[in-house]
């Protein structure tokens, strides 16, 4: 995601390519040098100053642009002009999310697979993107939270108890019925002699 000014000046043996990304405000220069070639498609440019130095060596198509900003050249009936900015949505990850309704789902020039954006986004509902692949930025996709569990002498209990990361209850720790209070307090054998603790443990005599 290009936020600020951005200047693409390869040497003569690379091609830049600029896939997926939300060009905000700033200025995209394409510098290209000999017979270099640039690829910029998929891409949203919101009221983005565009410089391109040699048209006819640049691949467009399939970019989304806000109204009366310039466009790459040469143009394609692929591309998207849009009447005003989207509403951008604040999500996990950014502000910069997409809405549901956006005009730019499913209208890139490559399946999500040939992107390599399986496992990511542009909702903030978290509903990945499938198919052909959405015009702009992704985000990563959050996983969903996992209960964090505690497993000791086989006996799983919750670890997080109503946000607490204390426990109140007893359960078997070791073998030979030996306890422990789960909030640390004390640990007792089967005679009932308890284990003694940190507080009122005697000093080493060494």
């Amino acid at each position: 995601m290009f936020a600020a000014s951005s200047i693409v000046n390869p040497d003569d043996a690379n091609i830049p390519v600029l896939r997926n990304n939300l060009f905000y405000g700033g200025t995209l220069d394409l510098l290209p040098f000999g017979t270099s070639h640039s690829m910029v498609q998929d891409n949203l440019f919101d009221r983005t100053t565009i410089l391109d130095h040699n048209p006819p060596c640049t691949y467009t198509g399939y970019n989304a642009y806000v109204t009366n900003c310039n466009r790459l050249q040469p143009t394609t009936t692929y591309n998207i002009i849009l009447t005003n900015s989207l509403t951008y949505q604040t999500g996990p990850l950014g502000a910069f999310y997409q809405p549901t309704n956006s005009p730019l789902i499913d209208k890139g020039s490559e399946s999500v697979e040939d992107a390599g954006l399986t496992g990511y986004t542009i909702l903030t509902n978290q509903t990945p993107d499938t198919g052909t692949v959405d015009i702009g930025y992704h985000y990563s996709i959050l996983s969903a939270p996992i209960a964090c569990t505690t497993k000791l002498a086989g006996v799983a209990e919750q670890a997080v108890h109503e946000g607490q990361h204390l426990f109140d209850r007893e359960q078997t720790v070791v073998g030979g019925g030996q306890t422990m209070r789960q909030d640390g307090a004390e640990l007792r054998h089967p005679a009932g002699r308890a284990q003694p603790t940190p507080e009122n443990r005697a000093p080493s005599m060494r």
